[in-house]
This record gives structure tokens, sequence and C-alpha cells, in this order.
């Protein structure tokens, strides 16, 4: 665990560096750039919470910092027994610990998108959560597995599993399925037989449809910038017309925060709607 630390110190070192460099340009959609702060909340809090998420307004806080503290002390207590192992495991724990901190250093660097948070929450995820199984039959088994212990076993891992889907689930798929179904509806129904000026109303975060939000990935808006809008907008329409538009059709794009003036659209998309379905 130490060497998943200190792998993820050094690519948030390194990531600095090349930022300071102009190898690495930062990139304000992605949580952590630039913030060393948000490089040390982001990923291996929520990798020891084992896919509970800390919330950005602190919801479910306090499940979240007692899973934590709970997996914490049980990896202390599996690394103070495991001390007492024989020279060789210990020679060969040391080479595995090199391993993760420079396969983290590299690694995190790639998947955060030149930041240690990011999508590499689940990969780290899983390398505590093998260090916590390991820890806990270190702890709890003295000679040989029962099955008592492969039924504790199963049963965190049913809640760990729930935990993730939940997260993935209601805050990812569900969430950017009820964009693109708004998003999708509103174009069906629109005629594209003449020239149309189409104008995106985008959401902010108050419009999300989630009660909850993670960073810029789970219960975020992908329509909440102009590029994604305008983006989930053509492949709507091309959903429609997969060739071309009707004989005479034609469109122009405008997107906003705010409401547009009237007479100024013909058809109006408005992304705030999402809010009702929170």
């Amino acid at each position: 665990l130490g060497a998943l630390a200190a792998g993820l110190f050094l690519s948030t070192l390194l990531s600095q560096v090349l930022i300071a460099q102009g190898i690495f340009q930062v990139d304000a959609a992605v949580p952590g750039n630039g913030n060393w702060f948000a490089h040390l909340r982001f990923p291996l809090p929520n990798a020891l919470a084992l896919y509970a998420l800390n919330d950005d307004n602190q919801v479910g806080a306090s499940f979240y910092w007692a899973t934590v503290v709970a997996v914490v002390g049980v990896l202390i207590a599996g690394a103070r027994k495991s001390l007492r192992a024989v020279e060789s495991l210990v020679r060969r724990r040391v080479w595995f610990s090199l391993a993760v901190l420079l396969i983290t250093t590299l690694a995190v660097c790639f998947i955060g998108e030149r930041s240690s948070a990011y999508r590499a929450i689940f990969p780290l995820t899983g390398v505590v959560l093998v260090l916590f199984v390991h820890a806990l039959r270190l702890l709890t088994v003295r000679s040989k597995v029962r099955l008592t212990h492969y039924a504790v076993l199963g049963l965190a891992g049913v809640v760990i599993a729930i935990t993730a889907n939940r997260s993935v689930q209601t805050l990812v798929a569900d969430a950017q399925g009820r964009e693109w179904e708004l998003m999708q509806n509103t174009v069906v129904r629109a005629s594209f037989t003449r020239p149309v000026r189409v104008h995106i109303v985008m959401p902010s975060d108050a419009d999300r449809s989630t009660e909850r939000v993670y960073g810029d990935e789970y219960g975020a808006l992908s329509s909440g910038t102009d590029a994604m809008a305008r983006d989930m907008f053509k492949a709507a329409l091309h959903a429609r017309y997969p060739d071309r538009l009707p004989s005479g059709g034609s469109y122009t794009l405008a997107t906003g925060y705010d409401d547009p003036l009237t007479g100024t659209y013909d058809l109006l998309i408005d992304m705030r709607k999402l809010a009702g379905e929170r």
C-alpha cells in the first residue's frame, strides 16, 4: 500500500513537471490537474473506500469514511502480522512493492489522462481489494480456509459489487441515457424538410438528473459543454437520417446556457429539463 501511495505521488510529480515544461497541457475537464490536494483526494482515499464514492456534496460521507477507516485498519493489522514472515517472503514482498511502485507511476499518468485521478480509481481499487482480502486471510485463517471464510468473502464481494454497480449504473449509464433520450426525442419530433435554426440550452451542474455527483465522471453532465452538446445533436440527427437530410433540409446550430432571444431559433432543445428527472 505504501508503494501504491508512493507511485501516486511520483505520478503527480511527473505530471506537474511535464505540464510545467509544456509537454502536457492542463485539461480543466479532468479533476485534479494542476492541484496537488485534488490529486491526493481523488485516487487513494476512493480506492481505500472500495468503490464507495466521495460525493462532491458530501452525500453518503459517513458510509464512505467508515469504509475507509475499516479498510485501513484491516490493512495495517494484516501488515503487522505479515512482518513475522520468513526472510524469503520479505524479499519477494520488496520486489513486488517496487513493481507496484513502477507500474502505478506509469499507469496512472496514462490512464488518468495526465492526472492521477479520474479513471485510475477503479484499477487502483482493484489493487487495494487484493491487499484487503489477503490481510483478511492473514487475520482470520490460522491453518486452513474453512467454508465460513468463503461465505464471509462472498458476502463482502456481493456488497462491493452492488456498490460499484450502483455508482456506474445510476450515475453514469442511467444519467447519460436520460440526456441522450431527451436529445433524441426532440430531434425525432422535429421537421428538417427546410432550413432549421437549432438552439441547444446546455445544462449546468444544478440541472443534473442525479442526486449525487462526483468529479466530472459520476453524475456529471455530458451535454454541459458546447462540443459535447453539438456532438450529441449530430449523433441524434444521424440516427434519424443515416445518409442525408431530406431534400431542402439544412440546419444551423447554436448553444448557450441561457434562453435565446425570441425569433432567433426554430427548434429549441432545453437540456435543463433533466433536473425534472432527479
